[in-house]
């Protein structure tokens, strides 16, 4: 019966099976801490992503950055102007109730 070189077998003949599977299973924990550093480095790479997304939404201003929104944030006269022609009118009402100009 002619062996190839190439075959590993044991003293008795019969290939070494278990040589073959101690390479394959070798081979295999190879691939799966490949696949595993692969899978880390993806998982870093969109989360950073994400963080850098979120820093930058939240950066950003809603709203508008035009001169009139800018005067109206800014100025008291405008938050305050419903509550100050109300006061106004129920002055007035006081003044004609009561007939003095002296209620201020």
């Amino acid at each position: 019966m002619p062996q190839s070189e190439n075959i590993r077998r044991r003293p008795d003949g019969s290939i070494d099976i278990d040589f073959y599977r101690a390479g394959a299973i070798a081979l295999r924990r190879q691939a799966m801490r490949g696949a595993g550093v692969a899978r880390a480095v993806l998982v870093k790479a969109v989360a950073i992503g994400l963080a850098f997304g979120f820093v930058g939404l939240a950066g950003l201003d809603a709203r508008p950055q035009t001169s009139d929104a800018i005067e109206i944030r800014a100025g008291e006269e405008q938050p305050m102007a419903p509550l100050r022609a109300r006061a106004e009118q129920l002055r007035l009402r006081l003044v004609n109730a009561t007939g003095s100009s002296a209620v201020h």
